[in-house]
């Protein structure tokens, strides 16, 4: 079950149920419709069959469409916990939003896996996805190796201000790129939709010609290379996180960077550990990929299928 991703996270990624009595799946990575121009409904990621042969089961990838759907999502769980599935992996909407249910699962002792986005629960079983304040730190320390003490001006774009993913970016970003010379002009706050991003970047552009770079979500950085280019203004452009359209945009040179946390990674992991959960073996309680910077320089030894979906990926949301 998934909130729209990271895009937030395009994707807003949607992620399994597993229920009982069918075959296992074999699902190809998938990404939110969102921001795949992840937003990835949260950028992006696999879902793909457990490990064990001998599970069977049936997944029900759903997507809440966006991050002002928080009655959304709240309903896809209350369907969840009516149907009474056997586990769920949620990438969440809003940090706290889903509490209360969390807990009702945990009751009905239907395991909880938290995927990527973060849930402020206790009664989660574990936890799969890398730090949004580690990529969004390891995006401003990669600026400032980038500008080497020239004074630049820089326009941060995070994402909707309610997430709690675009809190831990915003704190990571600070920190990267405290102690420099980089001046941070404007910080947008809005929805990993397409159109919004755009909204927000050429309102801000039609005031401000002198800006330097331009950093934010990945949506926000595929929006800005084809408005950027239109206003023929001269401002580079990062993602603090990773997605098919970031990926095309860095091998064309129209994007100088991003990290990734190789979300379809996550998204095998996360139903690795729902499965072993249930089985009853053991598993970690919090586990991620490795963060990695990718650039002009290093893409060409990266491997995308770690964080991108495959040449001719199609959105199932129904999956027997």
């Amino acid at each position: 079950l998934a909130g729209p991703r990271r895009h937030p996270r395009a994707s807003h990624r949607a992620r399994p149920r597993v229920r009982r009595g069918a075959r296992r799946p074999q699902v190809p990575p998938r990404e939110d419709p969102r921001e795949s121009p992840r937003g990835q409904a949260p950028g992006r990621g696999a879902v793909p069959g457990g490990s064990s042969p001998g599970a069977r089961e049936r997944t029900e990838p759903l997507c809440a469409g966006g991050y002002n759907n928080l009655d959304v999502q709240r309903k896809q769980l209350k369907n969840c916990l009516k149907e009474k599935y056997d586990g769920v992996i949620i990438s969440a909407i809003k940090f706290d939003g889903v509490n209360d249910l969390v807990s009702e699962f945990k009751a009905q002792g239907i395991p909880v896996i938290d995927l990527i986005n973060g849930l402020d629960s206790r009664d989660i079983n574990a936890r799969v996805g890398a730090s949004y304040y580690d990529m969004a730190y390891q995006t401003g320390v990669y600026l400032k190796s980038k500008v080497l003490g020239s004074k630049v001006r820089v326009l941060w774009m995070p994402g909707p201000k309610d997430a709690s993913w675009v809190d831990a970016g915003n704190r990571g970003f600070l920190e990267g790129v405290s102690n420099s010379s980089i001046e941070i002009v404007a910080t947008l706050y809005g929805d990993t939709g397409r159109t919004a991003q755009g909204r927000l970047i050429r309102s801000f552009l039609s005031e401000n010609h002198d800006i330097d770079f331009i950093v934010g979500t990945s949506v926000t950085a595929e929006a800005a290379v084809d408005i950027v280019r239109r206003k023929n203004i001269n401002a580079k452009i990062m993602s603090y996180y990773y997605s098919p359209g970031v990926h095309r945009g860095i091998k064309r040179g129209q994007i100088i960077s991003s990290p990734t946390d190789k979300q379809a990674v996550a998204a095998r992991l996360a139903v690795d550990i729902l499965i072993k959960v249930l089985e009853k073996r053991p598993y970690p309680k919090h586990i991620g990929p490795r963060v990695q910077v990718v650039d002009q320089n290093n893409i060409t030894d990266f491997d995308p299928s770690t964080s991108v979906s495959p040449k001719g990926f199609r959105t199932v949301f129904s999956v027997n």
